[in-house]
């Protein structure tokens, strides 16, 4: 049973925009656990998605707001934070990860958190930005270098995800 995070960590929006994907890492892996990483926000929608075993928070704005304060208090509270939230993905044991959030905090997140396999955007050895996968690499190039795409959202993430972990 491949253990799965699904990471979604922009606008409530695009967390609905997700659901075919989270539907075929169950059809593609019926017995997956399969976990979703989202800001609260999002955390209604995914909760209430049948094929979603968990939710994880996603506090990016606590702790982005602990960072930029001039009080290294809060900035230690930020770095407690990140940490909290790369130990807990950490616990989760995931086989892999779809990163469909092209940040480098979520890329770097994720090389914290040593998932063995992460399609979308993660950090190489040497933590460079890198995307990859097919369709993350189609997404996150062509679909932002011109003004019209004439696919969803829906349509191309539901294709990232492999046929095995």
């Amino acid at each position: 049973m491949p253990r799965v995070l699904i990471m979604q960590t922009t606008r409530m929006g695009d967390t609905l925009q997700t659901s075919p994907l989270i539907r075929q890492v169950r059809q593609t892996w019926p017995d997956a656990h399969i976990a979703v990483m989202v800001r609260n926000m999002g955390k209604t929608i995914a909760e209430r998605h049948p094929d979603v075993n968990e939710v994880i928070l996603y506090n990016e704005d606590d702790m982005f707001l602990h960072m930029q304060s001039q009080d290294s208090g809060r900035f230690l509270e930020a770095y407690r934070l990140a940490r909290d939230l790369v130990d807990r993905v950490r616990a989760g044991r995931f086989d892999i990860a779809v990163n469909v959030t092209h940040s480098l905090a979520s890329a770097m997140l994720l090389k914290q958190a040593e998932i063995p396999e992460v399609i979308g955007a993660h950090l190489s050895d040497d933590w460079h930005l890198v995307l990859r996968g097919r369709w993350p690499t189609y997404f996150f190039t062509s679909v932002f270098s011109r003004e019209f795409n004439d696919l969803n959202l829906c349509d191309i993430t539901r294709h990232f995800v492999p046929s095995s972990p």
